[in-house]
């Protein structure tokens, strides 16, 4: 039951950040599906085989705060980075939220 309530937990998560109504569509957190994430004390993020969602910059510079989410349930906002997706994205200031 606990590995059903946290992939619970994440997807109504992820789904609250990506869920926009034409309402509501400026406030959609930009996000990176990604297939692996590897996060260090110093606040810094890898994330590899990503996917950027929300408006989420594919290549680039990322200068606004935006979320980071990997199918084993983890959660992270950050506030910079660079993204090279498909192959993997950096972010700094980064916080686990899940």
């Amino acid at each position: 039951m606990k590995i059903f309530s946290g992939l619970y937990g994440a997807a109504v998560c992820l789904g609250l950040l990506a869920a926009s109504t034409p309402a509501h569509a400026d406030k959609a957190l930009p996000a990176y599906a990604c297939a692996i994430t590897s996060a260090h004390a110093d606040g810094t993020l890898t994330g590899t085989r990503c996917e950027a969602k929300n408006g989420a910059p594919a290549t680039g510079r990322i200068t606004k705060t935006f979320a980071v989410w990997s199918p084993l349930t983890v959660l992270y906002t950050c506030t910079g980075g660079r993204a090279y997706t498909p192959d993997r994205i950096t972010a700094t200031g980064c916080t686990r939220l899940l």
